[in-house]
Formats: structure tokens, sequence, C-alpha cells
């Protein structure tokens, strides 16, 4: 679970593959859907919202990082399967720190690994 600066509540819903959005201001929102293909989730353990209203998803199943906007358009991913720097078994929770680096628990290897991303509109 996530609470953003607009007090907005970003629920990681894990084995029904999806991030749920509660908010006083807007109606619900489901982001994501099951699957493997870009944008859909296969067990969604954890979510954070970076300094530029972006979503981070930890995809478990999928071992990778989701990106989406807070309408749930799918930006882009990071990551996959592997135990190479950047890749990742089963990631299970993320943190973003207020400088913007991308903090993932990468548990089927053991690590944290440590994310700057280069492109801001990510």
């Amino acid at each position: 679970m996530f609470i953003d600066s607009a007090k907005e509540i970003f629920v990681a819903d894990a084995y029904n593959n999806r991030v749920q959005r509660f908010s006083r201001n807007r109606a619900p929102l489901v982001i994501g859907s099951a699957g493997n293909d870009d944008g859909e989730l296969k067990v969604a353990d954890a979510v954070a919202v970076g300094p530029s209203g972006r979503l981070f998803v930890a995809d478990f199943e999928n071992s990778r990082i989701e990106i989406f906007d807070t309408t749930g358009a799918w930006l882009g991913l990071f990551g996959g399967k592997g135990s190479a720097p950047g890749k990742f078994d089963r990631p299970t929770d993320i943190a973003i720190a207020p400088d913007g680096s991308v903090y993932v628990v990468d548990f089927g290897n053991n690590r944290i690994q440590r994310f700057k991303l280069i492109r801001e509109e990510l």
C-alpha cells in the first residue's frame, strides 16, 4: 500500500493481479490485469509512487517492475527474469527515495537493487 501526496491510496492486490486506487475525489480505479504481456501483472506484490507521479509495481511472477501513470495507462517496464544486474527473480517490494532512486527487493536473488531513472518521463 502507498499513499501519495494527494492522499490517494494505492493497494497492491497481489493475487488478483492488479493495483487498486482509492480516492476521496475520484472513482476507484483498477490498474493492470492478469497476464504476461506489457501492462499485465502476475502477482502484484508492491506499489510505490515516484516524485513525478508514476506508479512502480513489483510484478512477482513476471520478475519485473511495471510502470503506470495514475490513470492506469501503462508506460513501460524494467527488469526481467535473471540474476545479472538489472534482472530479478521474483521482486517482492519497492521503495522510492526522495532523489528518485528506485529500490527493489529481489527476493529470489537475495539482494536489494538500486536504480536511477535516466528519463524523467518514465
